[in-house]
């Protein structure tokens, strides 16, 4: 019973890292549909040079477009953050019973 509660636990952490990683992903992709949408240019100029803020003598970035990120690339990321994830626990679960 041990085992089986020390293997739920390491792949609960794994896991839980995994849509903590997810959850921030999508805040992220959020902000910057909201920003596309209704935000100040100086906020997109800021926001699509790194996280910034541009000095005087320094060019903007340009400017941000709809098709910089779409829904099917965050979905394609989650699943394969979530495959890789899996695969991870297989090879835990691999070398736990070797």
């Amino acid at each position: 019973m041990a085992d089986i509660l020390g293997a739920m636990s390491i792949s609960g952490a794994i896991l839980l890292g995994v849509v903590a990683l997810i959850i921030l992903m999508s805040f992220a992709a959020v902000k910057r549909g909201e920003i596309a949408m209704h935000g100040d240019p100086e906020v997109k100029a800021w926001w699509n040079s790194g996280l910034s803020r541009p000095s005087n003598g320094s060019a903007a970035a340009p400017p941000m477009t709809a098709a910089d990120i779409s829904v099917m690339q965050i979905l394609l990321v989650g699943t394969g953050l979530f495959v890789v994830a899996v695969l991870f626990l297989f090879i835990i679960s691999l070398v736990g019973h070797l």
